[in-house]
């Protein structure tokens, strides 16, 4: 059985709509998975390797696509693989 710990969330942060981005890092492109809550369906696109004005720009555009439909405030939570690509891409987009 896995016990799963749960942060303490300032209220800011709980009343957030949360937007899932799962990004997979290769040396020749990266996929990215973005699950929000306007669909059921997670969208993927293909990137190339090190694109992060692209990533960048997926997640703005996600963020923005869903303030607009909630009319709330959007935080995006990520995972991805810890790797050859992950300490310059987490240097360059600065989350």
């Amino acid at each position: 059985m896995m016990n799963i710990v749960r942060p303490n969330l300032s209220i800011e942060v709980a009343n957030q709509i949360t937007c899932f981005m799962a990004i997979e890092l290769s040396k020749t492109s990266w996929v990215v998975g973005m699950l929000t809550p306007l669909s059921n369906k997670i969208s993927l696109r293909s990137i190339p390797c090190g694109a992060v004005e692209k990533l960048m720009a997926i997640v703005d555009q996600t963020t923005n696509r869903v303030m607009q439909a909630t009319g709330g405030p959007v935080q995006v939570v990520s995972c991805y693989e810890a790797g050859y690509e992950t300490t310059s891409l987490m240097q360059r987009a600065c989350w």
